[in-house]
């Protein structure tokens, strides 16, 4: 029997085509899993890692290049992805406490969406599963199941989940920029928490499988500037930080100025559909930590 999220939630449905559902809606209910995912880290890793929650929702997407909605919805496989990935990054968990993180989650996420009326002493207090409770245990080797289909996604490799990841490659790129006219006085610091959280946003993104770390930094650092009101990356610098070989050998990748303008586009599309969704978007919750767990801090 498949998990299923409370009635307030994205009931589960397919994310891999061929689907009856329309294209907003897969990209919708992947945003959830996105959003749970972020959670878990929030609660889970003291100091925050982003390299973990990259990691995590990297991982959702490359997931659902193989399984369908159908198959397994958002909510087991986040839970999945969150098991392993605390493995991969030196902070495993039991899956009874990440059930348990989750359980806390929605509940979480059920009171966010109760009318403004309504009072918080009026609801039920938590009170998780039974582990003895066939819902317990069903969700328990749903989490088996998803980390051996994530293992055989990933080839056993985690090279894309450590090695080549984009954010260290962020301050290097902003620090680099000093010997450029346009450039001769910029502020890298407060720079540095807005290009980790473009970096985020566009690890929900076909982007983030489709090209190198250094594509996916530039790309972020090329939508950063001309926000911030400083003048775009030039074409020369940008072409000499494309190199003709990919990062990762074994998964060659296109790394030119056409796969930045793509990557850039996603970056854009994300952040316009990240911004009409309810709750204010995936990254809230983040933002609202950033100040007190210092997490640009360890990148």
């Amino acid at each position: 029997m498949e998990l299923t999220l409370p009635s307030s939630s994205l009931s589960p449905a397919s994310l891999a085509p061929p689907s009856s559902l329309a294209p907003a809606a897969h990209a919708s209910q992947l945003r959830f899993g996105c959003r749970l995912l972020s959670l878990f880290s929030l609660r889970t890793s003291s100091p925050f890692s982003v390299s973990m929650l990259f990691s995590s929702l990297s991982s959702l997407r490359r997931f659902y290049q193989r399984r369908r909605l159908e198959e397994v919805s958002v909510l087991e496989a986040a839970t999945g992805v969150s098991f392993l990935m605390c493995k991969v990054h030196e902070q495993p968990l039991p899956a009874n406490e990440v059930i348990l993180i989750y359980q806390k989650i929605l509940y979480d996420l059920d009171a966010g969406d109760k009318p403004s009326s309504s009072s918080r002493f009026d609801r039920k207090p938590f009170q998780p599963f039974l582990q003895s409770s066939p819902h317990w245990k069903r969700w328990q080797q749903s989490i088996y199941r998803t980390e051996q289909q994530l293992l055989a996604a990933l080839g056993f490799s985690f090279y894309s989940l450590t090695a080549a990841s984009p954010f260290p490659l962020l301050p290097l790129y902003l620090s680099s920029l000093s010997s450029l006219p346009a450039y001769t006085n910029l502020e890298t610091a407060p720079l540095l928490s807005p290009g980790i959280h473009l970096l985020l946003a566009l690890s929900r993104t076909h982007a983030v499988l489709a090209y190198p770390p250094h594509v996916l930094a530039l790309a972020a650092l090329a939508t950063l500037l001309p926000e911030a009101g400083h003048a775009p990356l030039p074409r020369d610098w940008l072409l000499a930080r494309l190199p003709a070989q990919p990062a990762d050998p074994g998964r060659p990748h296109r790394a030119d100025l056409q796969a930045l303008a793509d990557a850039a586009e996603a970056l854009r599309a994300e952040r316009v559909a990240e911004a009409g969704e309810k709750g204010g978007g995936v990254l809230e919750a983040v933002k609202e930590k950033e100040e007190i767990w210092g997490w640009n801090q360890h990148v």
